[in-house]
Order: C-alpha cells, then structure tokens, then sequence
C-alpha cells in the first residue's frame, strides 16, 4: 500500500514466520488435546468397571464433541499459518481516488 508518491508499505517477513509457527504450534496442540480426551473417556470406562454401560453414553457424547471441536479449530489453525503473508494488495488506485 502506498500514497502517491510515498513509501510501500511491507510486513516483516519474520514476523509472518514467527506468527505462522504459533498458529503451525497451536493446530499440533489440538492434536495433542484430541490425544487427551480419547485417553480420558477409555480410561472413564474402564474405571467404571461394572458401571461401564452406564457412562458409556455419556463419556462417548464428551468424546464426540471434543472431537469436533478440536477439528474444526485445528483446521482454522492450519489455514491461518497456511495462508498467513500470501495477500498482497495494492491500494494505490483507491489512494489516488481519494487524496
């Protein structure tokens, strides 16, 4: 983006680096938080031991809705450090409109 006749303004190339690698880090932690809640509602069942039916439905639904929560905000981690410092725009024609 510039004026007319000023400077282009730019990001700084480590500074999309650093934040695509939080966002890169932030999609591995809903793994290992998927990870997490799969190992907790077996072990769950298990501890119930003869009650194990009786939880069974609701460690399966606290299963299912980690699951899809952590899906969908792994994914929106991994298209943000994807897609982070791929746009450029130049603003030059609505500058000039406008000044």
């Amino acid at each position: 983006m510039s004026g007319p006749g000023g400077p282009v303004i730019q990001v700084d190339p480590q500074v999309v680096a650093r934040a695509r690698k939080e966002c890169a880090d932030a999609a591995d932690d809903f793994d290992a938080v998927r990870t997490g809640v799969t190992k907790d509602a077996s072990l769950l069942r298990e501890g119930a031991g003869q009650f194990a039916d009786v939880v069974r439905e609701g460690t399966q639904v606290y299963e299912a809705s980690w699951m899809i929560v952590t899906d969908v905000a792994r994914t929106s981690a991994d298209t943000i450090a994807t897609n982070m410092g791929s746009l450029t725009l130049d603003l030059s024609e609505m500058d000039a409109k406008f000044i």
